[in-house]
């Protein structure tokens, strides 16, 4: 009897389970990368980066108020500092350099300085006291001048891309000719003091 019973339920079970189906494991999808790439969002994955938290990478213009000011601001500073020069040094050279500059500076601020009016814009004033790019002024003999001639390298090759980039770029046709016709001057200038540099190394 006993043994009837117990086949009786073993059949039973049997059935019980065919007709639910086999158990389905559930199984977390693995990511693209692999078993061991960091699920998106995820605690302790990377986040994505932030394209507009990015720097804007597209390179900065100047406008034609921008140049003009800009422009006069650095002759007059080139003027101040070449007088100085003119005066303190001892070397013929460098204050032949600095008088060249002082006399060509000086003529193209003025003829800046008219355009500059005409079209009603605003001037731009040099600092009063000397930056710390004119270290070069508390130095004597020779430190003196040749850290005048290194000034007025760095500054004309700045001075000479301003001028490089209003003369392709700029909008305003009487300051995109004006600054094109200064461009050989200032070449002609960095030339002479990267010459001057040499000269005063040997």
């Amino acid at each position: 009897m006993n043994r009837i019973w117990l086949i009786t339920l073993t059949m039973t079970l049997a059935m019980l389970t065919g007709a639910q189906g086999p158990a389905t494991a559930q199984v977390a999808p693995v990511p693209a990368g692999g078993a061991g790439s960091p699920v998106p969002g995820a605690p302790g994955s990377p986040r994505p980066a932030d394209v507009s938290a990015r720097p804007n990478q597209k390179e900065k213009h100047h406008t034609d108020l921008e140049f003009a000011q800009e422009a006069q601001a650095a002759g007059k500073q080139e003027v101040a500092s070449a007088t100085f020069v003119a005066l303190m040094t001892s070397n013929a050279d460098v204050k032949a350099l600095a008088n060249r500059l002082v006399k060509d500076h000086t003529s193209a601020n003025e003829e800046l300085e008219r355009l500059m009016t005409a079209k009603k814009y605003s001037f731009s004033e040099p600092p009063p006291t000397p930056t710390k790019s004119e270290s070069w002024r508390r130095e004597t003999g020779h430190s003196f001048d040749r850290g005048y001639v290194e000034h007025v390298i760095d500054e004309h090759e700045k001075g000479i891309e301003l001028f490089e980039e209003q003369s392709a770029k700029g909008t305003d046709p009487e300051l995109k000719a004006w600054a094109n016709e200064k461009l050989p001057a200032l070449r002609e200038h960095l030339k002479m003091a990267r010459d001057l540099k040499s000269k005063l190394a040997s």
